[in-house]
């Protein structure tokens, strides 16, 4: 373990106080970009053990998007979205799977495990650990997730492990599922009870009026964010976001935030009350806001 790492566990602390931190289940979805760049997974790793080294219980849930549209792409299969999810085919679920478990996840938890033995590498279709529905047969094999064995990853979390999550489940046929990650992460937080979940991804958060850099949504209540949905406003990559947030709210999380894992230390700034970046989306208002509902809300 780099003492470095343990240095900056500590002046975090130093600041923000155990109190709220040590203990806390904290749920991080990272997505397939932060993966594939190597600048961004590597301070992400080293992220990841100063939030345990902070006394967190991290869980990580990851998605792979560029890798398999690449891999798809040069197998000549086709891609497609249909309301941001991808149309998996029974060709299609085993390069998916390959990415996520095979390059990804391994990828992931190696770059954590090189600052020690800190994260174990699983699939969520494997000893139904994440447990799915078909979502829509039009969609192929495209997952809902219907239960997750919480008590699987308390046992992890137990040993003081990170557990690294590929995001599949195992459908009512015994085969895999391709699942959004985000809704893998929200659902898996929910049964275990995650009091901080965060949504890395490569946007800087929600804007009210897209694509202006200065119209960032620091702070969306999560009745707002329902309303949002509701509209149709949300664009394909960000609604699931918010649906996942306002799903962990709803469950009882303390907050859910959406963070661009680009930016350096987006991890720890939940934790670093004046680097806090992104959207934070909350049960209760703390100021008025004006939410923009235009079309293409992103």
């Amino acid at each position: 373990m780099s003492a470095d790492l343990l240095a900056r566990a500590q002046d975090i602390l130093s600041r923000a106080g155990t109190e709220g931190v040590r203990g806390k289940v904290v749920v991080i979805k990272v997505g397939g970009a932060s993966i594939a760049d190597e600048t961004v997974l590597a301070h992400l790793a080293e992220d990841l053990v100063v939030l345990k080294l902070m006394g967190t219980k991290p869980v990580v849930v990851h998605g792979g998007g560029p890798d398999i549209t690449a891999r798809m792409k040069a197998a000549g299969l086709p891609v497609e979205f249909v309301r941001g999810l991808r149309v998996t085919s029974e060709e299609a679920i085993r390069i998916v799977r390959e990415v996520l478990v095979d390059t990804n996840n391994r990828a992931l938890v190696e770059a954590i495990n090189a600052h020690g033995d800190h994260a174990v590498g699983l699939s969520g279709d494997r000893d139904n650990l994440v447990r799915a529905k078909v979502l829509d047969p039009a969609l192929g094999r495209v997952g809902d997730v219907t239960g997750v064995d919480a008590d699987a990853l308390a046992r992890i979390l137990g040993e003081g492990r990170i557990p690294v999550i590929a995001c599949l489940g195992t459908g009512e046929d015994g085969g895999s599922l391709n699942i959004n990650a985000d809704l893998v992460a929200a659902e898996l937080a929910r049964a275990i009870r995650g009091e901080i979940v965060l949504f890395l991804t490569d946007v800087d958060g929600l804007y009210r009026n897209f694509p202006n850099k200065d119209s960032i949504i620091a702070e969306l209540p999560v009745e707002e964010a329902e309303r949002l949905l509701a509209s149709g406003a949300l664009g394909a990559g960000m609604a699931p976001k918010i649906d996942a947030c306002v799903r962990v709210i709803r469950a009882g999380a303390e907050r859910a935030r959406i963070v661009n894992a680009k930016r350096a230390g987006a991890l720890l700034s939940e934790f670093e009350p004046s680097a806090i970046t992104g959207t934070r989306v909350v049960a209760k208002a703390t100021g008025e806001l004006k939410i923009s509902t235009e079309k293409g809300a992103n």
